[in-house]
């Protein structure tokens, strides 16, 4: 639990906004099976960039995703560095992993979000983007594996959503079908990622931007909104 909880405070000083831990043990998905433990890292987006991204991503916006990238990557090295210095082994996958699972379509080897709702972190929503309760879907994460023992959070395994339509309202493409997740659904029960997909590319290329994002049912989440409410005021 020491080691837990020294590993929290070092990676929030240098610059997590949520930290958690999961254990992984029993899933057989997981990228490194000598690894029974995974620390998910979370760095909220600024708040100020999400308020203007409500009817579409903006070159701000495309800065700081790329932004908060770099600093998950930093942390994840960190992490590891420091995980190797007290005897044990780690390793990480990229903020934003381009390896996708052959014949799949955006399908990459592992989802972050699991470690998180795996840690306790948040859930999925509506439109497969991972909530918190801290900072709605504003936030992005990355994923250390370790075979050091660690206190572990409580999986979140539903939810939270509840009656809100709010993401599926907002997108454009109409591509989150407004169901609720829980731990036995699939992405393409959640939203049609093909379509998802084709909407962010447009948008993306409208403002001349490299990174295919867009953000608006991000903007649209009342979590969302709660974090942004509280932070800018």
């Amino acid at each position: 639990m020491y080691r837990s909880d020294m590993l929290k405070k070092k990676l929030i000083a240098n610059g997590a906004s949520l930290v958690g831990f999961a254990d992984l043990g029993s899933m057989d998905d997981r990228p490194f099976n000598n690894y029974p433990f995974a620390i998910s890292i979370a760095v909220a987006l600024d708040p100020e960039i999400v308020l203007q991204i409500a009817e579409g991503p903006t070159v701000q916006y495309c800065g700081e995703y790329e932004r908060v990238n770099l600093v998950l990557n930093k942390i994840a090295d960190y992490t590891v560095e420091l995980i190797h210095s007290l005897g044990y082994t780690a390793s990480t996958l990229s903020a934003t992993d381009r390896k996708y699972v052959e014949g799949a379509f955006l399908t990459s080897i592992f989802s972050h979000k699991k470690a998180a709702t795996i840690s306790g972190l948040g859930w999925i929503g509506k439109n497969d983007l991972l909530i918190t309760k801290e900072f709605g879907s504003a936030v992005r994460f990355n994923t250390v594996f370790t075979n050091m023992p660690l206190f572990t959070g409580k999986p979140i395994q539903r939810s939270f959503c509840g009656n809100c339509h709010a993401c599926a309202k907002a997108c454009p493409a109409n591509a989150p079908f407004g169901v609720l997740w829980n731990t036995g659904i699939s992405r393409e029960e959640l939203l049609d990622i093909h379509t998802c997909y084709s909407q962010a590319k447009e948008l993306s290329e409208e403002i001349g931007v490299e990174p295919i994002i867009c953000g608006i049912c991000i903007a649209a989440c009342p979590w969302t909104k709660k974090y942004i409410k509280t932070a800018c005021n």
